[in-house]
């Protein structure tokens, strides 16, 4: 299903962890003026051309503000 989208499975994995999140605590988190993040691991080889036997990545931070219209639009397509 990743192919589809032309995502990593880490991406798809992480917009549908924040999927079922912003579903299933929505109300609240509105309510309490929370808001849903995650830190989502990537993998710096591919940019920097360096040649080390360690780990090298870094985590981007994403946010989801359930007070905002940020419905997804992936799962209309899937399930339309």
């Amino acid at each position: 299903m990743s192919n589809a989208y032309d995502v990593t499975v880490c991406e798809l994995l992480t917009a549908v962890c924040l999927y079922g999140l912003m579903l299933e605590y929505r109300d609240e988190a509105v309510r309490e003026g929370r808001i849903f993040r995650i830190a989502v691991p990537v993998n710096l080889r591919p940019y920097f051309k360096e040649e080390t036997p360690r780990n090298f990545f870094t985590c981007i931070p994403v946010e989801l503000d359930p007070a905002q219209d940020q419905t997804p639009i992936w799962p209309r397509t899937i399930y339309a």
